[in-house]
Order: C-alpha cells, then structure tokens, then sequence
C-alpha cells in the first residue's frame, strides 16, 4: 500500500487525511482504505487531521491509544453543500467555498505550530463567522440556508483524542 510505504519511509509529525470515513477506517481514492486498525499503529507519534466522516468516533480513540498525540475529526458525518453545476470544476464551487475555508484554517494553524486545541479554537471561530455570514446573506438559488446548517453541523461535531497540547 502506497500510504503504508509513504508513512514508514517518512514518519511524518503530522498527517493529514481526506477522504471518505467512518467510525473505524478512512478511504482515499477509489474508497481504498488508507487507515484502519490493521495499520495504526503507522501513525504513532504523529498529529493526525482526518477530514473523514465519523473517524473521530472509534478510530481517533484506537490511533491515541496505540500511540497518536493527537487525532482531530469528526464525530459525525462532515456536512457541505455542492453547487451541482460545478462537479467536473470543484474550485470554483461558490458553495464549497466556506468549507474549504475552515478546513484550510484548521491546517494552516496546525502546521504554523498551534496547539492541537488553539487549532481547533480558532476553526471553530471561523466556523461561526462563516454561520453568520451565511445565516445573513441572500442568494439566487437559496442556497445559503443549506450551507448555514451544514456548517453549524460541523462545528458542532469537530473534536480531538489525545493530547491537546500537542503541536507541529
């Protein structure tokens, strides 16, 4: 497995996942399992970022337990809202946009050497700028009262394992 080959070569401080999830395992390309309990133990001593849904819920708990710093995630399903019209040209989805933002946010805090917690603070904030803004602003497709939620749903749902303290 490339991600296996990748992690052993490296032993990367942090680790940043995205892709599909849930309680147990996160998928990357073709729903190819890239983190499960059969290789955690690869990512002992790293910071893990999993923007997978619900890997928080069982998975973040076994990678701390078999020697992660720190797991962030989601308890749940992470929620966005798609522009259908913009699925072959992802980056210039306007409605994706606000959840690329937080996630970004979240990263760029991580690898600029906050705490695991200050990260994740400071997400949240962003988070419930984003909320409001879109709680606020009007749209041609009515879109914005889906994104409002969505992004509510994810605040209300991003966590951590494991040490708070821990830093890039």
């Amino acid at each position: 497995m490339v991600f296996d080959k990748a992690i052993k070569k490296t032993k990367p401080k942090m680790i940043f996942l995205n892709g599909h999830g849930n309680e147990n395992t996160v998928m990357g390309n073709r729903n190819e399992i890239i983190l499960d309990e059969n290789n955690i133990e690869l990512i002992k001593g790293s910071i893990i970022y999993s923007l997978a849904c619900e890997s928080l819920k069982e998975l973040g708990q076994t990678a701390v337990k078999k020697g992660a710093k720190t797991y962030i995630g989601y308890e749940e399903e992470f929620q966005w809202a798609v522009d259908p019209s913009r699925t072959s040209t992802p980056d210039k989805d306007r409605n994706a946009a606000p959840f690329r933002r937080a996630c970004f946010v979240l990263g760029k805090n991580l690898l600029s050497g906050s705490s695991a917690r200050k990260s994740i603070e400071i997400t949240k904030k962003e988070y419930r700028k984003l909320i409001q803004t879109y709680g606020t602003s009007k749209d041609n497709y009515g879109d914005s009262p889906l994104i409002g939620f969505a992004l509510a749903w994810n605040l209300t749902f991003l966590g951590l394992v494991g040490n708070p303290n821990a830093a890039f």
